[in-house]
């Protein structure tokens, strides 16, 4: 990930909306295994109905070989992704390359930054993307450090935060005052 956004700056541009979701694993040779393989190396899934009253439960070969009505805008079950934590292992072990994706709210960066409104997650945005300040690189920087935090410890650098009220705080409480000129906003 750190070498990835020194790539992307050392060419003008500034991703702008890095998260887990936009950071892929590529296992070599996955698309190879068996289901066995698939299972032994990164365990069996765990299947939801998408029914609350339904616990979730190991998917078994029925389960992965039936077919969804098309006319049910919702599929009969889903697969939990894997978690970041359960992926390292498997990347420090199989010669795994990371991928930086989903470039839609990269921009090429000046030296007097970029104004934009961007989407990127609470947890990971910089205080400047939140009042919709100036951007520069070092936007990637906080939400890289905000990345590398929350894949060493397992969790967000800020609580689980749901409001930006909540994240604004934290913040505050953690590098202090924040510039006069977003107090006013």
């Amino acid at each position: 990930m750190i070498q990835a956004t020194v790539q992307m700056h050392g060419r003008g541009v500034v991703h702008g909306d890095l998260h887990r979701g936009n950071i892929l694993f590529c296992l070599p040779g996955l698309e190879t295994w068996t289901r066995e393989q698939v299972n032994v190396k990164l365990g069996e899934p765990i299947c939801s109905t998408g029914d609350s009253d339904t616990e979730s439960s190991t998917a078994s070969d029925s389960d992965l070989s039936r077919t969804c009505d098309p006319s049910s805008p919702t599929p009969e079950y889903f697969v939990y992704p894997l978690s970041v934590e359960d992926m390292i292992p498997l990347c420090l072990v199989d010669d795994c390359s990371i991928r930086v994706v989903d470039f839609g709210e990269a921009f090429f960066s000046h030296s007097q930054g970029v104004q934009k409104q961007l989407a990127t997650p609470l947890a990971v945005a910089a205080p400047e993307a939140l009042f919709e300040d100036v951007l520069t690189p070092a936007s990637d920087i906080w939400a890289l450090g905000c990345l590398i935090f929350n894949t060493i410890c397992g969790h967000s650098l800020w609580s689980y935060l749901t409001s930006l009220d909540d994240v604004l705080i934290d913040i505050t409480l953690a590098y202090g005052r924040l510039p006069e000129r977003w107090w006013t906003k």
